[in-house]
């Protein structure tokens, strides 16, 4: 191997470096558009149980997280599993349990964390009114987080693999 053939190496793997560098610094931005897509599919899947299928919120749950990102089906197998072992208001367990999903943000887990006030305290048609209005606020965070993976998401990482371009550049 050659001096030259070293530094071609080494001038790939930095610019590698920088690449990935950049896809893991913009992996926050896609994981919390899986989370919401995730908590938005499981209020739909509950508002259509509580509405249409008369079930009760408590037995539509566990179905619901099918599918979803790993931090939706966290926080709920983490709410539900409180809910059996601990005697505590329902809002607080909702609240603990979205800790769980590790990519929320305040915005994100105020309009999540309204919905612990309601479930299972009022009847069928309020709690999948509720639902319904949580799904739409939901909706909106989604919009937002989506533009904001696109915009800030990209650029991180097209920065960051130019970044290591310019090293690998720099260093041949």
């Amino acid at each position: 191997m050659t001096a030259g053939m070293v530094r071609a190496a080494g001038a790939t793997l930095l610019a590698l470096a920088g690449w990935l560098l950049g896809r893991t610094a913009a992996l926050p931005f896609a994981r919390r558009v899986e989370e919401l897509h995730g908590f938005e599919l499981v209020l739909a899947r509950l508002e259509s149980a509580v509405r249409w299928e008369g079930r009760e919120i408590g037995g539509a749950l566990a179905e619901a997280v099918a599918g979803t990102a790993p931090g939706v089906r966290r926080a709920v197998q983490t709410f539900l599993a409180a809910g059996a072992r601990e005697v505590r208001p329902t809002a607080e367990l909702w609240r603990r349990a979205l800790e769980e999903a590790g990519y929320l943000r305040a915005e994100d887990r105020a309009v999540l964390g309204a919905l612990g006030e309601v479930l299972g305290r009022f009847s069928r048609a309020e709690q999948a009114a509720h639902l319904a209005a949580a799904r739409e606020r939901l909706r909106a965070l989604v919009a937002e987080a989506e533009r904001e993976r696109a915009e800030k998401g990209r650029a991180l990482a097209t920065l960051m693999a130019l970044g290591g371009a310019a090293v690998a550049v720099l260093a041949a």
